[in-house]
C-alpha cells in the first residue's frame, strides 16, 4: 500500500508509524514510519503486507492505523497487489 497518511487534512509528521492490522492478531502485519514525500504524488508512506503462512487470503480485510489510532479504513488483501490508499485520522 502506498499513499498519504494525513491528520486533520495535513500530512502527519515524518516518523509517524503507519500499520496494517488483521482482526485477531496482537501485532501488525506491516508497519512503516512516514517519510518526507519525494514524488509528485505526495505519498509519505509505503507499507508492505506479506503473506505469513495461512494468515492472509483473498477474503482477508486489513485495518490501518496512523500513530496507533485506527483510521476506520478497511481494504482487502490481494497477493502481489499494490494499491494506492490515502489514510486519514482526525
Amino acid at each position: 500500500f502506498i499513499g498519504k497518511a494525513m491528520k486533520g487534512g495535513e500530512l502527519v509528521p515524518m516518523g509517524t508509524k503507519v500499520a496494517a492490522w488483521i482482526a485477531g492478531y496482537a501485532s501488525p502485519l506491516g508497519e512503516i514510519t512516514t517519510f518526507v514525500p519525494n514524488s509528485p504524488s505526495g505519498s509519505n508512506y509505503v507499507v508492505q503486507v506479506d503473506q505469513y503462512g495461512t494468515i492472509l487470503n483473498e477474503a482477508s480485510s486489513l485495518m490501518f492505523h496512523i500513530g496507533g489510532q485506527d483510521t476506520g479504513q478497511v481494504h482487502a488483501w490481494e497477493e502481489g497487489a499494490a494499491h494506492i490508499l490515502n489514510l486519514a485520522i482526525n
